[in-house]
């Protein structure tokens, strides 16, 4: 996504003239951050040399999900298409597996690679395995439901199950939902993904960095 669209251009546009992140001797370092209901807010500093150059603040409105880290940020940018988004946005679908194919072991080498290819170590598998039953377990029944998320994902674990001789079968529903009070159950918000790493891991299969799903940003200068 381009940054001078997303409504923190004006810190880019400053990083730009500076030569950041190129320039070595310009540093942007996250040294605060509060949440307050679903408003973050995050506090930068930007530096050349030794000396600060100006203060900065990242508003982030109609936060869903964050995972900030303080210290020196390496790269900065917003994405409206990265996997983490697919829990917010992707259709819903359950993953049923079923016949008798290659062992757990196998079974578990050709998860994570479909994984991996996917999500790189964005999110855990874990978090889409039936947490009712291990795997070894679950194999060992005729039939069984083996993982819940986005559709994206079932269909990636649906072809290495394949591949590895079992039979599957995908229930998909809507998109993910929450609850708002006063209106019920509402389709989720369309959000974005503000990504601030200690390295500039721009390729999504890479370890991850601090990021925020919201609604909006804002990013404002603060004089120092």
């Amino acid at each position: 996504m381009d940054p001078m669209n997303t409504g923190i251009e004006p810190l880019y546009l400053t990083l730009d003239e500076l030569g950041w992140p190129d320039d070595e001797a310009v540093t942007l370092q996250a040294h605060q951050a509060s949440l307050d209901a679903d408003a973050l807010t995050i506090e930068l500093a930007l530096s050349v040399g030794q000396a600060l150059h100006s203060k900065w603040v990242i508003k982030c409105a109609g936060v869903i999900e964050n995972r900030v880290s303080l210290g020196e940020v390496e790269g900065v940018w917003v994405d409206s298409g990265h996997v983490l988004l697919l829990d917010h946005a992707d259709r819903r679908a359950d993953l049923y597996v079923s016949g008798q194919g290659a062992d757990t072991a196998r079974v578990g080498a050709g998860l994570a690679v479909a994984h991996q290819e996917l999500l790189g170590e964005w999110r855990p598998m874990s978090r889409y395995l039936n947490p009712a039953m291990p795997l070894a377990q679950l194999l060992a029944f005729p039939s069984g439901e083996l993982a819940s998320g986005p559709a994206t994902l079932m269909g990636r674990y649906a072809d290495a199950l394949q591949d590895l001789g079992f039979q599957t079968h995908t229930l998909r529903y809507g998109v993910p939902r929450r609850w708002v009070k006063n209106e019920g159950w509402v389709a989720g918000p369309d959000v974005v993904a503000l990504i601030l790493d200690n390295v500039d891991r721009r390729a999504r299969a890479t370890p991850p960095g601090s990021y925020v799903i919201c609604e909006a940003f804002e990013s404002k200068r603060i004089d120092p």
